[in-house]
């Protein structure tokens, strides 16, 4: 098949002008400096592959290849999907929804609070810091302090058989993590107790047989992120445990609101695997 020279002109026009119309609506609608975010956008990774496969959606279709352009079509529009701050924003805010936001000043006063595990890393020194999903610590630090519990519970255990450890650093698992990111943060290590649990399933198992020592009418509370409570609530009631729901780390916030919050992310992308995870877990019952 012969090429034109019309059909490359045409096809550099459709491919340059999804960039150029998005730079022209900040540039007639922004100030400059917005304009310099949307091309710094861009050049990242996530965004820079679909602009690239927006043009070569747009090439295949000046040169007529209708059925291979359509078939690109659907791999460029399920990219947009899978990447989109707003995918992730629906499916998050379904996820979170009915999960009440707390004020500190407003939980009652409980027999424990229960952090589970997930919210922390390392640092390159070995240091343990709070992750992604670090509110949850953060937050059962600040109503251990506001005397809402005399006693904080973190759960978290590796999986050995993932476990790369590092020569020189003891072998330790998320609930030392968040232990000691506590006991930094002035919690008294005797106010302290630490489980186990590979994942959520377990530490329920966990929790069952801690709880069982505990008189009926104590009152627990429960910590985890936002988007995990329903999953959490539900393999506790599997075991027979009742909790008090205290979220943190809602990651639906505020819907996209300007040309670059709309354009495809990573940050998007691994937003949406989270959130998927979730899902599936409730297909499977998990």
């Amino acid at each position: 098949m012969v090429v034109s020279r019309g059909q490359i002109v045409r096809g550099f026009l459709l491919a340059a002008a999804l960039p150029l119309l998005l730079i022209l609506i900040c540039a007639s609608t922004f100030e400059r400096i917005v304009v310099e975010k949307l091309l710094t956008t861009f050049a990242m990774p996530i965004t820079f592959l679909w602009l690239v496969l927006w043009a070569i959606v747009a090439f295949t279709w000046m040169l007529q290849h209708k059925r291979f352009a359509a078939l690109l079509s659907i791999v460029w529009l399920g990219f947009t999907l899978v990447t989109s701050p707003l995918t992730s924003h629906f499916l998050a805010a379904r996820l979170e929804r009915g999960i009440e936001d707390i004020q500190v000043d407003a939980v009652p006063a409980l027999d424990a609070i229960v952090v589970l595990g997930g919210g922390t890393t390392e640092s390159p020194n070995g240091r343990a810091v709070v992750g992604g999903a670090g509110e949850r610590v953060i937050l059962g630090a600040r109503l251990y302090h506001a005397g809402k519990t005399p006693l904080l519970v973190t759960t978290g255990e590796n999986i050995k058989s993932l476990r790369v450890d590092q020569p020189g650093r003891p072998e330790r698992d998320g609930a030392d993590e968040t232990k000691e990111i506590w006991i930094s943060l002035s919690v008294p290590e005797e106010k302290i107790k630490m489980m186990g649990g590979r994942n959520t399933r377990e530490e329920m198992q966990v929790l069952k047989a801690w709880r069982q020592g505990l008189p009926d009418e104590a009152q627990i509370g429960l910590i985890t992120s936002a988007w995990h409570m329903p999953r959490a609530i539900r393999l506790a009631e599997k075991e027979g445990l009742k909790f008090i729901p205290l979220p943190a780390d809602y990651i639906a916030g505020r819907p996209p609101a300007n040309v670059i919050e709309l354009l495809p992310s990573g940050g998007s992308a691994g937003k949406l695997e989270m959130i998927l995870k979730e899902y599936l877990a409730w297909l499977v019952g998990r």
